[in-house]
């Protein structure tokens, strides 16, 4: 995943376009720590590099992806949005 968000990155600059990765998720079956690991690398790797992106986390439970106030991945949310606004 970090080559991909890597290579696209790089192309978005190379054609001076924003990028916006989403509809991307982790299932709670994946566990934890490791759910928390992905979430934290990925928020922490699109604010780094400025790319806009939206997770599936909110709402729907269709998909057993959701983020519920308390959960583990609600603090890593709040220090990529604070890392996103400095």
């Amino acid at each position: 995943m970090a080559w991909y968000i890597d290579e696209t990155f790089k192309i978005g600059q190379e054609v001076g376009k924003p990028i916006l990765h989403e509809e991307w998720g982790v299932m709670k079956e994946v566990g934890e720590p490791m759910r928390t690991e992905v979430y934290q690398y990925m928020l922490y790797l699109y604010a780094q590099n400025k790319i806009c992106n939206l997770f599936n986390g909110w709402g729907d439970d269709e998909a057993n992806m959701m983020i519920f106030k308390g959960d583990n991945e609600t603090g890593v949310i709040s220090q990529a949005i604070t890392l996103w606004n400095n």
